[in-house]
């Protein structure tokens, strides 16, 4: 009887364990976390931590492969995504400030088509006769508010812009980063 229970013993033991070791993981996973402040600026860091408390709802969680795989392991969907090297820290920091950029200039990108849009759309109501003393009300105030629209979008790509030829530089600079790293 004895000799039943220290066998049970050593099942109960031992079996969750070997179990458990299916479960693990052949390597550990890393991360880097994206997020937007509000003044639309993005950030990216390596760890939840980094991410203000005010953000870290908000922020994109970015798996990491392995060395040597290839293809983007993203928990959500993002623009020209490409995912982080995991080998030396100079090749990871290389990685967050391109990946800066790239964010930026998708912005730039975004921005640039949302303003054709509403410019396509106001030039239609335009031509339409809109722009005449004898529009429409209704018409007019919908040119009115693409104009308005147009605007903000405007101060979207300025900031956008100023944020890629001028910020994301300048932090650069400050923090020894070679220009080089910047370009793709």
């Amino acid at each position: 009887m004895r000799r039943i229970a220290l066998v049970l013993l050593f099942l109960t033991a031992i079996v969750p364990a070997v179990l458990a070791q299916d479960e693990v993981p052949a390597e550990k996973k890393q991360y880097i976390y994206q997020w937007t402040d509000s003044k639309g600026v993005v950030h990216i860091t390596d760890g939840l931590g980094k991410v203000p408390k005010e953000y870290r709802d908000r922020a994109v969680k970015i798996e990491q492969p392995a060395d040597g795989d290839r293809g983007p392991a993203v928990e959500a969907s993002q623009p020209d995504y490409r995912p982080a090297p995991s080998r030396s820290d100079d090749e990871r920091q290389k990685y967050i400030w391109r990946q800066r950029m790239r964010v930026v200039n998708q912005r730039i990108a975004d921005a640039e088509a949302r303003y054709r849009e509403l410019e396509t759309r106001r030039n239609e109501l335009r031509s339409a006769g809109v722009a005449a003393a004898t529009g429409h009300l209704a018409d007019r105030s919908e040119a009115d508010r693409l104009e308005r629209d147009m605007q903000g979008v405007q101060k979207e790509l300025d900031e956008a812009r100023r944020e890629r030829d001028e910020v994301i530089p300048d932090e650069a600079r400050k923090a020894g980063v070679p220009p080089g790293w910047l370009r793709e």
